[in-house]
């Protein structure tokens, strides 16, 4: 019984905050505060009912865990507070994997079996990170796909991708069958094919050739379908992460002048005075920032993370801009130190993928940890 009633509850409040976030950016505090404290309170009566104190204390040991973690990412700008506190409360009714939906259909298999370990919030965390690659790039395509430069780009990715991603699994296929007939361990694969992608292109090419005839020479007409087996999803993987990474810069930001800045409103930039000279920080791409650490380049990290000067614009400030920065940055645009524009976030709506992946994990169980654990 209880478990059937905090799974209709936490679909029911996520289905509601879905529609909210969606139309408007914005997750109702009754919602989330009810969510928490109601939470907590069925969690006492049931460790009455059951005459288990325990059920309680695991309860509230993990919402307050669940808030910390979600709090860091509210410093870091990653979330928003309402985003925050939907999910503390979710993880008061659900401090395990219940997998309502696959008991309701009786699949039984050891994989997809739920864990005993009360770390649901965490998994709920790391499927939602994943469910927001489809649900925000279905909610930023039709903005993409009107932009005629994303439509060439997308294009030459495209033809270019499938060609490396067809290389790649020429390569593991053909290693796979090399290491199988040598009798060697198969996880030997991994560090001969990173051995190959530094190899200059030449010779990686020409190694690469070789490797797909062997795959055909063994498999025949199995190593096509092998091929399209590992491409097509590696493909679809792909695309979805170059749509995602575009909606951010360009259905999710916007340039706005800095005079019509409103209290609240997240930038998209960072601007930092130091000794009257302004600068502008840009918010770093994922690309951007491997490229620092590949260089080594951790001057220019930790000049976003913790720039010098004052602070008058801060895109990591899940908060927005405050009255008196706003002040400050308006005074700087009249006196003509700093030009009249600066980029804005607009907030992915995030409570979707939460409800998908929610949605998931009572269906499939606990896959990920079976794995590992």
């Amino acid at each position: 019984m209880w478990p059937l009633l905090f799974f209709l509850i936490s679909v029911s409040a996520l289905a509601h905050a879905t529609y909210t976030d969606l139309k408007d950016r914005t997750v109702s505090d009754r919602l989330t505060y009810t969510l928490i404290f109601g939470g907590l309170a069925l969690q006492f009566i049931r460790a009455l009912t059951a005459n288990d104190m325990g059920i309680i204390f695991t309860a509230a040991a993990l919402t307050l865990a669940t808030f910390a973690g979600a709090w860091m990412l509210w410093k870091l700008g990653v979330w928003a507070g309402g985003d925050v506190k939907l999910f503390t409360g979710i993880a008061a009714l659900n401090p395990f994997n219940e997998s309502i939906i696959q008991h309701v259909t009786g699949i039984h298999q050891l994989l997809l079996q739920p864990i005993t370990l009360p770390i649901f919030p965490l998994t709920l965390f790391l499927f939602s990170v994943f469910c927001m690659l489809p649900a925000g790039t279905a909610i930023a395509l039709p903005t993409l796909l009107k932009n005629k430069s994303l439509r060439s780009e997308l294009r030459t990715e495209l033809i270019r991708r499938t060609s490396q991603i067809i290389q790649l699994m020429s390569a593991l296929i053909g290693l796979g069958i090399l290491l199988e007939k040598m009798q060697l361990n198969g996880w030997l694969v991994l560090p001969l094919l990173l051995l190959l992608g530094i190899v200059p292109s030449i010779p990686r090419k020409t190694t690469v050739g070789a490797l797909a005839l062997i795959g055909m020479w063994f498999l025949e007409t199995g190593w096509m379908i092998r091929l399209l087996e590992g491409t097509i999803p590696l493909l679809l993987l792909y695309l979805l992460i170059w749509f995602f990474t575009r909606a951010r810069t360009q259905a999710f930001t916007s340039t706005k002048k800095i005079t019509e800045l409103t209290e609240g409103e997240i930038t998209g930039e960072t601007i930092a005075e130091q000794e009257g000279v302004m600068t502008r920080i840009p918010f770093p791409s994922g690309r951007s920032i491997i490229n620092d650490l590949k260089a080594k380049r951790m001057d220019a990290l930790m000049n976003w993370m913790n720039p010098a000067g004052r602070l008058l614009a801060a895109s990591r400030s899940a908060a927005g801009s405050t009255a008196e920065q706003l002040q400050q940055l308006k005074t700087a645009t009249e006196s003509g130190r700093i030009k009249n524009h600066i980029l804005i976030k607009k907030s992915a709506p995030f409570v979707p993928a939460i409800l998908l992946a929610y949605l998931l994990l009572q269906a499939l169980g606990d896959p990920l940890w079976n794995l590992i654990l």
